[in-house]
């Protein structure tokens, strides 16, 4: 059984370096759990102030979601390896503070995780070979199979009132053999919005287009979620991730995080080093960075208002400093900010929360 005894290296609290960050710090008992469930929402007045570690221990999270009171998480996996990758998607009941659930083990890969209120959805890989699928887990972790025979599908999101899931199958290098597809959350109805495209990492949809990007030949795309004509918005070094809010389409890559409008030139906003990933709300874009150049364990959530017309790079702030556990991923909902944090020379991990009202 897997050991949630905190991560030693998370046992005492880290100093903040005036970086305008809150820091991350212990709030849990010996055995990683809580110490009252009110710590665990960011709802009603007792809202913690600080981050709060949902779940940790001996773990190497990667992709996650929360669903109400359950936290969902697939192990992270190198995509360069030659080996073939066998990862497991695993849950917990924050309220119930039960062990942790396998829901899916052995599986090719986990590439990207969402929700709806009823279900969890994931795409596995298939290294570069027509192997990949499309699942879907109910809450009693019954497993359905809602596409397969994929070409590496690497993104995944839902839209429209959870009416719709959105996937692609990514293609490879050498070919311009992605496609942008959707299907029902029971898996009825698919449809190929776009096809014969370079190879796709991301993937983001607003009301009425479905956009994506593709690192290898450095462009941002749409296309109308209904198909037809795809539509080259924009080219840029090495777009990786993308969402989409405030009427912008928002980038994450080699070169840093970019505001992109349909028909303008893209705007450079901030720097980026580390991992490529991006979560959006009406308000804010959020993206993780590593300190690289201090200490290559420790990193940070930085954050940039969506309102910010003339793109000043100073009204950024970071969510938490720059020296707390270095962020794997990050999401965000109507009250929180999440992230995981992996230490692969402890083999420690966790997600955590902070409160947006703490902010």
């Amino acid at each position: 059984m897997m050991s949630n005894k905190r991560a030693a290296s998370l046992a005492t609290s880290l100093i903040l370096l005036g970086c305008g960050g809150r820091t991350v710090s212990a709030g849990e008992d010996e055995t990683g759990s809580t110490d009252t469930n009110e710590l665990r929402s960011c709802e009603g007045p007792n809202a913690p102030s600080d981050p709060v570690e949902l779940v940790g221990g001996e773990m190497q999270p990667g992709t996650f979601v929360r669903v109400g009171q359950r936290i969902y998480w697939a192990d992270a996996w190198d995509e360069w390896s030659d080996e073939q990758p066998a990862t497991t998607l695993y849950r917990t009941d924050l309220a119930a503070g039960e062990p942790w659930v396998a829901v899916a083990v052995d599986q090719p890969g986990i590439n990207e995780l969402v929700a709806t209120a009823d279900a969890i959805y994931w795409v596995v890989e298939g290294l570069s070979q027509p192997g990949g699928s499309l699942l879907r887990a109910n809450l009693d972790d019954e497993i359905e199979i809602l596409d397969d025979g994929l070409l590496s599908p690497r993104a995944l999101t839902v839209g429209d009132a959870n009416e719709w899931i959105y996937y692609v199958e990514g293609g490879d290098l050498a070919q311009a053999n992605a496609k942008v597809l959707r299907i029902r959350p029971d898996g009825s109805s698919r449809q190929v919005i776009a096809d014969s495209v370079g190879q796709i990492e991301d993937l983001a949809v607003d009301e009425s287009h479905v956009w994506w990007v593709t690192p290898v030949t450095f462009e941002v795309w749409r296309a109308d979620k209904g198909g037809g004509e795809v539509e080259l918005i924009a080219e840029l070094p090495n777009p990786a991730q993308i969402e989409v809010q405030g009427g912008f389409a928002w980038t994450l890559g080699l070169t840093g995080l970019y505001r992109i409008s349909a028909g303008g030139e893209p705007d450079f906003v901030h720097g980026h080093g580390g991992p490529y990933q991006l979560a959006a709300d009406t308000n804010h874009v959020y993206i993780t960075m590593w300190n690289a150049f201090e200490e290559t364990h420790f990193g940070w959530i930085y954050r940039h208002p969506i309102s910010d017309a003339e793109i000043d790079g100073s009204n950024g702030e970071f969510v938490v400093d720059e020296f707390s556990p270095k962020p794997i991923a990050v999401r965000v909902d109507e009250h929180a900010i999440y992230w995981s944090t992996a230490d692969q020379d402890s083999g420690q991990g966790a997600i955590w929360m902070l409160c947006k009202s703490a902010l």
